[in-house]
């Protein structure tokens, strides 16, 4: 997976989010991504600032339980220059990263805390990547969420495969095709 013309299409299961709920009652939104990196590889594209505003946006954090968590979201769709923060839940580098952070920062939902699981473990061809976004029941249509996880998610894969991006030209036309993507399938 080194550009997005080599991305599976939103219609394959290796590509799809996958909305669920966990044992607390709360919405799940779930990428499953499978790399020919190493876990430490692909552990700095998510967590190196230099690395993780090509996908994400301007990120920092102390990584340990109870640490800050910021970022602010680049783009230029209309979340660009949100300020996000929260805190640091778990993390055990290069395997886990979790953190939750207020929603209420972003003028589109209603809830005040998402959390964002970031697992990674080796596999005999490199590193298997779980991510999991929960929240509220009561939060903003979940295919909202689950198209603009999997967008980013699909900008994550062109980072870790060394492709960098221009944030400042991201546009939502690659959004809005998963939109209508998701909003389409049956459930």
């Amino acid at each position: 997976m080194s550009s997005p013309s080599q991305q599976p299409p939103a219609s394959t299961p290796e590509a799809e989010g996958v909305i669920g709920k966990n044992a607390e009652g709360l919405v799940t939104v779930t990428f499953t991504r499978t790399y020919p990196h190493s876990v430490e590889h692909v552990w700095q594209a998510i967590t190196d600032p230099t690395k993780s505003r090509h996908w994400l946006g301007r990120l920092d954090f102390d990584p340990k339980p109870g640490g800050k968590f910021e970022m602010i979201l680049d783009g230029s769709d209309p979340i660009h220059g949100t300020v996000t923060r929260g805190e640091i839940i778990a993390c055990e580098p290069p395997n886990l990263l979790e953190y939750w952070f207020h929603a209420q920062d972003f003028d589109l939902v209603r809830t005040d805390r998402h959390i964002n699981r970031w697992e990674l473990s080796a596999t005999e061809k490199g590193c298997l990547l779980r991510f999991i976004n929960t929240f509220a029941p009561d939060e903003r249509p979940r295919n909202s969420i689950l198209c603009g996880w999997h967008a980013m998610i699909e900008m994550l894969d062109e980072t870790i495969a060394g492709h960098e991006r221009d944030w400042s030209t991201y546009t939502r036309d690659r959004m809005t095709e998963l939109y209508w993507h998701y909003r389409n399938k049956p459930r």
